[in-house]
């Protein structure tokens, strides 16, 4: 059985559900046959690193981004360590997608990304997830993060954490939002705009409704 690798950039303002659409996402690929759903998740990553480095805490607790060079080197770390996990950890289904979050958010990473699907010759497929700032900045107003498990949710929909109870604390980067915003529009507009005159397969949701936003995405993975 031949197995279709496709890569999948998640691009959208800090605050527009990335986070939410990938579980989302692998919770559908769970119950199917066809479509297998893994994620590189940039800035989760980067904030697991930021406990025991301070350099990067400072970095990512302020909203900027961490260099183009630390950028390009981890990508390409979690990604070889995705596709190891994919070819050697379980039966292939006929498709896979690998879910990107956090890359590329530079024009230098954007060209380095370029460079590695062309080595590899994989298939990209971009996602842009649509949002207004406003709602952007009050999503991140009513986030939290819970400190026992990790898991992220809204306090609009639960006092404390659904798995473990405990009383969550807002994301150091969520009072740096103006910020946040302010670096996509300089640094990641761009690459967006270049993404999008690059790739003939691609999707633009709005993520107002994330659920929603998550069924379009899931139905375009269907007929890629």
């Amino acid at each position: 059985m031949k197995t279709n690798v496709i890569l999948v950039p998640l691009f959208g303002i800090p605050g527009s559900g990335k986070g939410t659409i990938i579980s989302t996402l692998k919770k559908l690929s769970a119950t199917n046959a066809d479509i297998q759903v893994v994620s590189v998740e940039m800035g989760s990553h980067f904030r697991k690193l930021a406990q025991d480095d301070e350099c990067i805490r400072q970095i990512v607790d302020s909203g900027n981004l961490l260099s183009d060079s630390t950028a390009n080197e981890t990508f390409q770390k979690l990604i070889q360590e995705v596709a190891a996990n994919v070819l050697f950890g379980q039966e292939l289904k006929n498709k896979v997608v690998i879910l990107i979050d956090g890359y590329p958010r530079a024009k230098n990473q954007g060209e380095n990304f370029l460079a590695f699907i062309r080595s590899k010759n994989l298939e990209v497929a971009p996602v842009f997830l649509e949002l207004d700032e406003e709602i952007s900045i009050q999503r991140s107003r009513i986030r939290r993060i819970c400190p026992q498990c990790g898991a992220t949710f809204s306090i609009k929909e639960h006092t404390t954490c659904p798995k473990c109870q405990k009383k969550g604390r807002r994301r150091p980067d969520d009072h740096s939002m103006a910020h946040r915003i302010a670096v996509f529009n300089d640094e990641t507009l761009p690459v967006i705009k270049e993404a999008r005159q690059s790739f003939q397969h691609q999707i633009s949701v709005e993520s107002n409704d994330l659920r929603t936003a998550a069924l379009e995405i899931w139905a375009f993975f269907q007929n890629l």
